[in-house]
């Protein structure tokens, strides 16, 4: 019979890839954003309720003068899972442990491209909010049995504007 092992799991966001400003506002100055990657640490497969941790990412136009209103809308892409949100996966050599990204605390929404049956998360910019920032909730399920190690994934962000 196999105990309780204390494995370190970490998932990280990477920065935006793309920032991209409408023809319906004008941004004067520049915008920037920034990703604080979802750390779960120690995961105990013993455990019966799923691990969870937070992430976020931050649209700033500070310095800038906008014109008008600006969507910006933040996609996520599905990491090592091969293309699929529905079950994102973290790796530890050849070995991998299941989790996901969501928009919300209640864990319902897959946070993605808005295919698959995902959604995307969208917030505005305009002269008195120029600072938009998103949470990301993550979840790794209970009862998975991985090898010991560490385990990651890196996450594209798309930030458009």
């Amino acid at each position: 019979m196999r105990g309780p092992r204390r494995t370190t799991f970490i998932a990280a966001a990477l920065p935006l890839v793309t920032l991209s400003a409408p023809a319906s506002a004008f941004i004067f100055g520049s915008c920037t954003a920034s990703a604080v990657g979802v750390v779960f640490g120690n995961y105990n497969p013993a455990q019966a309720t799923p691990l969870a941790a937070n992430g976020s990412v931050t649209v700033n136009c500070s310095g800038a003068f906008i014109f008008g209103a600006s969507t910006v809308t933040i996609a996520l892409n599905a990491g090592a899972s091969g293309g699929t949100f529905a079950a994102r996966r973290m790796t530890s050599g050849v070995n991998l442990l299941a989790y996901n990204l969501y928009t919300n605390g209640g864990y319902s929404a897959v946070w993605g491209d808005g295919s698959a049956g995902t959604t995307t998360v969208s917030g505005t910019l305009n002269f008195g909010n120029q600072i938009f920032t998103a949470t990301i909730y993550g979840q790794i399920p209970a009862a998975q049995d991985p090898v010991p190690g560490s385990y990651i994934d890196t996450i594209t962000v798309t930030v458009n504007y």
